[in-house]
């Protein structure tokens, strides 16, 4: 969802109804003008302590722009209204920026000043890739983040491994991905443990061990021989065991042992 959301901060005045001719608005722009001369002027005058005051140049609003599908607007009202003070010239921008940038959702934010009394915020919100484990997200750059509530995000490939590894793993799903998906098959579950041991599950089930010393290979190996042994039965497979120097082992679902056994008899 594309937009800007409006704060209205303490003392916001209301806004002029919609439809201000033309004359009008070349008129405001003539004040602002020269307000900006009377304020250099007044500057001069009063020093820099006039400019501090709240009361004489408050922060009435904050307008936050993005493209939200994840980031909750009023997580972010709430956020940003509490880190803002001062006046318009004090306000501390990289606290409103910094504060938007601790939210998991948020990727990067930019703050700027607007005059006569706005912030403008500009954010832009996490693209998830994948889900971390059991509570995390993944970016497609590898970032793994921590929302309050993940929700329901089909699709996503499941991502899991000790700490500081997500980008090894991230990067062996987008190796191994690929050469299942040449054979119709998703890979929907990418495992390393804390041994440094490699897993996989596909969609529909069937769980793939590639143990720790060149799952690549193993992998390669086992997909070289799947289209003429198990192409059509892939659904039959409970588990492939690719742990070994010269093959691999498959273990059957009851249901196809006993489908076989009868189809014997």
């Amino acid at each position: 969802m594309a937009g800007v959301i409006t704060i209205p901060l303490g003392g916001a005045r209301r806004r002029r109804a919609a439809g201000a001719s033309a004359t009008a608005r070349r008129g405001l722009r003539v004040g602002v003008v020269c307000a900006v001369l009377a304020l250099a002027a007044w500057a001069g005058l009063r020093g820099w302590d006039g400019l501090r005051d709240p009361r004489l140049f408050p922060v009435r609003r904050v307008q936050i722009a993005g493209t939200f599908h994840h980031l909750s607007p009023s997580r972010l009202k709430a956020v940003l209204g509490g880190v803002i003070s001062g006046s318009f010239f004090t306000v501390n921008i990289q606290a409103v920026r910094a504060a938007a940038d601790a939210l998991p959702w948020v990727r990067s934010a930019t703050v700027r000043r607007v005059w006569p009394a706005t912030l403008v915020v500009h954010v832009l919100e996490r693209v998830p890739f994948a889900r971390w484990g059991t509570d995390a997200l993944m970016s497609a750059g590898g970032t793994v983040f921590h929302p309050r509530e993940i929700g329901d995000l089909p699709g996503l490939p499941e991502l899991h491994g000790p700490a500081g590894t997500g980008v090894l793993v991230l990067r062996r799903y987008r190796e191994y991905a690929p050469l299942l998906a040449a054979l119709g098959l998703r890979l929907r579950r990418l495992n390393l443990d804390a041994r440094r041991s490699w897993r996989m599950e596909l969609a529909g089930g069937l769980r793939i061990r590639l143990g720790r010393g060149h799952p690549t290979r193993r992998l390669k190996r086992f997909l070289s021989v799947y289209p003429v042994a198990f192409a059509g039965r892939v659904h039959d497979i409970q588990t492939v065991d690719l742990r070994y120097t010269n093959g691999f082992a498959v273990r059957w679902k009851p249901s196809a042992v006993a489908f076989a056994g009868a189809g014997r008899g």
